[in-house]
């Protein structure tokens, strides 16, 4: 969006999926106790980035999103 040579600023958006699974295992002398645990959520996402330039080759990424749980 914004390119004013020593800064770089744009503006994201997009989906993210998350899936997860959990194995447990509880052992207590003679007692065992097996766990297992799944599941998944699609995210909406909306966010920014970008990137300031310094003299001698130096530079600063940022970049932050926020994100609604469906």
């Amino acid at each position: 969006m914004i390119d004013s040579g020593k800064n770089k600023f744009g503006i994201t958006a997009g989906a993210r999926y998350l899936d997860l699974k959990l194995d447990t295992t509880i052992r207590l002398e003679d007692l065992k106790r097996k766990e297992s645990r799944s599941g998944n959520v699609w995210d909406a996402v909306i966010g920014f980035r970008g990137r300031h330039d310094y003299p001698d080759g130096y530079y600063f990424n940022y970049y932050a999103d926020v994100g609604s749980p469906s």
